[in-house]
């Protein structure tokens, strides 16, 4: 599999956008083959601070949820900020400074997140749970509490970044949860919790598109969940969001 990516990676030598876009079709089937063409060629087609953001957010995934290779993602995302286009104080800053804290984070329980804002405390929290996602629910679910404490208790706008953080976490969270063919009941609770926050945080942060494929996977948790009555409420809110909305056609087909 490694060298099937490696010869596709090869052919595509190409620009950025190209290369980024076939990492991310590739990299749950061989992570480990897309986060050596990260370094290797991705690096030397970056042209702007926003691409490097780009494989900033690329590499914490790939080394977080899919290698749970921590120190190496610190490693990668420390030698991202050699890069001519990085800005400490640009979006480039903020994002390693998110990633290293949530790599660290999952790595160590107790790593200090006190000297970030509380919307990044909430997205490295949130960022470090979904890591866990398949390896550590307890911790995971511990992570991601937190992270909606934190939310209750902030005044934080919706139009606050965290907002689609947590809605992206969670969804990607639930999802890796669901995979699985037998759950505990800590993971459980985890896909569960998971899926509503990202169900709330997609009504505060996205479209209605992406708030009702959130009630599809809350309906889709829950039958996995053995929660057969609470999968149908989600999914007859799914059909009534599409129905209100004027949905396309393959959307009807998820209801």
């Amino acid at each position: 599999m490694q060298h099937l990516v490696a010869a596709r990676f090869k052919v595509l030598r190409m620009d950025f956008e190209s290369f980024n876009a076939a990492a991310w079709d590739d990299h749950a089937t061989d992570p480990r083959a897309v986060a050596l063409r990260l370094r290797e060629q991705g690096v030397g087609l970056i042209n702007s601070e926003a691409q490097l953001v780009q494989l900033m957010n690329l590499a914490h995934h790939l080394h977080g949820e899919h290698l749970h290779q921590w120190a190496d993602g610190v490693a990668c995302i420390e030698a991202l900020m050699a890069s001519a286009f990085f800005s400490a104080d640009g979006e480039s800053g903020h994002t390693s400074r998110r990633c290293v804290a949530s790599l660290s984070l999952t790595a160590q329980d107790g790593f200090n997140v006190a000297d970030f804002t509380v919307s990044d405390q909430i997205r490295v929290l949130a960022m470090a749970a979904a890591n866990l996602a398949d390896i550590d629910a307890a911790r995971g679910l511990r992570l991601l509490r937190a992270a909606l404490n934190q939310v209750e208790q902030s005044d934080l706008p919706h139009t606050d970044p965290m907002n689609r953080a947590l809605a992206v976490s969670g969804h990607n969270l639930a999802a890796a949860v669901e995979e699985k063919p037998t759950l505990t009941a800590e993971e459980i609770s985890l896909m569960l919790t998971a899926s509503q926050a990202s169900r709330v945080h997609w009504e505060r942060a996205g479209t209605w598109l992406q708030v009702e494929r959130a009630e599809y996977q809350l309906a889709a948790v829950n039958l996995k969940a053995g929660d057969v009555a609470q999968a149908e409420f989600h999914a007859r809110e799914c059909g009534r969001i599409v129905a209100e909305n004027g949905g396309p056609e393959l959307e009807w087909f998820c209801v």
